[in-house]
């Protein structure tokens, strides 16, 4: 399995959204998302958390797009590797756009904060 670092974090009621990208070799990203839900309800379902992943992904570009599955900008961030904060708030808008998010309701303190307070990139 090929070493990973932190790409982007974000946590969300009973899971969240990871990004990482491999260390080594070409820049490949994957995207996790976990949901512990299930593991709360007693249901038939033997309380076995949610998982979905992208697998390996060559771009940001596709990483980005797996990530838009979900309404991510409107989540809060737990961590963003600086070296992609620009990336990310550049992202933020176009998933929101995508999603019809209401912008009023993002929580860019939080996100910006995340960023290490980068401006946002016009």
């Amino acid at each position: 399995m090929p070493e990973v670092k932190p790409i982007l974090k974000v946590g969300a009621e009973g899971g969240g959204i990871s990004m990482v990208r491999e260390v080594a070799g070409s820049e490949r990203f994957r995207v996790v998302m976990t949901d512990h839900t299930p593991t709360f309800l007693d249901d038939d379902d033997g309380g076995r958390p949610i998982r979905r992943d992208s697998g390996w992904v060559a771009s940001w570009e596709e990483a980005v797009k797996f990530l838009g599955t979900w309404p991510w900008p409107m989540l809060r961030p737990l961590f963003v590797d600086p070296q992609y904060a620009k990336r990310v708030l550049e992202a933020i808008p176009k998933a929101a756009a995508e999603k019809h998010l209401p912008t009023e309701r993002l929580p860019m303190e939080h996100w910006l904060k995340a960023c290490g307070n980068v401006p946002e990139a016009t």
